[in-house]
């Protein structure tokens, strides 16, 4: 089939925004803690069993050889997540599996007519925390070098516009430097400097919303002027600054599910993954929640986001450090100026089922009696 004779509409819905059904990101990880125990300790689940289902329905005309197509990422299985997906779709659709740069996804073709595509993500995810490693003595210098060669430098965030094409230095390790190395220079470890970077983005920063579907994300340096960001936002600052002093820091992008009494809530989210050494040879990949604690003042942080991994946390993408990667993950809508004609298309996704199970103990926090008054004290040990 020549190109010539082929228009491909191909409508991208990959997370960030994982399809335009997610609402906008949330700052729900909290929703989850049970709460401090009879030991002092705040706890998170230990694991969640999650049903997700994620439903189109499509009416559409196709006009001579045209194409119309529907790309979805879905969960992968890792350390912290197992499970299936499941495929259901009418008999004018096909699909293919494709795995690259580190994203799994569905490629569907769309024939004429009224269409539909039905997956279900059926995973048990689990909690983390490595609240352990607070008191790590490792060093930058122990951090390994394939790490630093494939993160500690910029990135962009490509997208065109009509004929315009536009490059944005999202993750500008550069322009943090120098506050980065003020901001750090009372601490050796990388857990100091991390836990630094975490306070400073948590105390002046405040969560928000700032662009919908269809726009391009705040670069580290539109948030630092502004003082606000979205979750990924967010990240991008927390990794441009940790990048600026020689520590890899990238985001991680997938699905947050949240529970208010008897309903749930489906959001797209984004955190930092970074690593911590123990020695020169081995030692931790951790996670960091920026909007966790975002705004809060310096009394009222308790590391709730820091090294501690959420299981309502459902994982779609780790990037790889390629801006291009990243630009193919975030482009999300190409449609046809002719050959295809779609009346409508419709998408639903839902919690089918969910449980959480067992406990995690956040370490770091203490709760005594004071007056008669339950009292909340950060236990964080820093250097001076």
């Amino acid at each position: 089939m020549k190109w010539s004779s082929v228009i491909l509409a191909i409508i991208f819905l990959v997370i960030l925004v994982l399809s335009s059904f997610i609402v906008n990101d949330l700052k729900g990880n909290v929703n989850f803690l049970n709460g401090f125990g009879t030991s002092g300790y705040y706890y998170v689940p230990d694991s969640m069993d999650i049903i997700l289902s994620e439903n189109y329905s499509m009416s559409a005309s196709v006009e001579g050889n045209s194409d119309y197509y529907i790309i979805m990422s879905v969960p992968q299985n890792n350390s912290y997540q197992a499970g299936t997906t499941s495929l259901v779709y009418g008999a004018n659709v096909t699909e293919q599996l494709y795995n690259q740069f580190n994203l799994t996804y569905f490629k569907f073709r769309i024939g004429g007519g009224n269409n539909f595509i039905n997956a279900t993500y059926n995973f048990t995810t689990y909690g983390y925390s490595w609240h352990d490693l607070m008191n790590d003595n490792s060093t930058v210098s122990m951090i390994p070098q394939y790490l630093k060669a494939e993160y500690d430098h910029p990135e962009y965030f490509n997208y065109t516009d009509g004929l315009k094409k536009y490059s944005y230095e999202v993750i500008n390790p550069n322009f943090f430097r120098n506050m980065t190395l003020n901001l750090t220079r009372n601490y050796s470890t990388v857990v100091g400097k991390l836990e630094a970077i975490y306070d400073y983005i948590e105390e002046n920063y405040k969560y928000n919303i700032s662009y919908n579907f269809g726009n391009v994300p705040l670069t580290a340096q539109q948030v630092y002027q502004k003082g606000e960001g979205d979750c990924e936002e967010l990240s991008y600052l927390f990794e441009s600054m940790a990048r600026s002093i020689g520590i890899p820091a990238w985001t991680q992008y997938g699905i947050l599910i949240n529970k208010n009494g008897d309903s749930y809530s489906v959001a797209e989210h984004a955190w930092v993954q970074t690593y911590i050494p123990i020695n020169n040879t081995s030692g931790s990949f951790v996670t960091i929640d920026t909007t966790v604690e975002a705004g809060k003042s310096p009394s009222q942080i308790l590391n709730l986001g820091f090294l501690v991994k959420y299981p309502n946390e459902l994982m779609l993408w780790t990037d790889d450090g390629n801006s291009t990667h990243m630009a193919f993950f975030h482009i999300f809508l190409e449609y046809p100026e002719f050959g295809v004609v779609i009346r409508s298309i419709n998408q639903v996704f839902y919690v089918k089922e969910f449980n959480q199970f067992g406990q995690i103990p956040i370490s770091g926090l203490q709760q005594v009696m004071f007056y008669g008054v339950n009292t909340v004290y950060n236990n964080k040990q820093k250097e001076d």
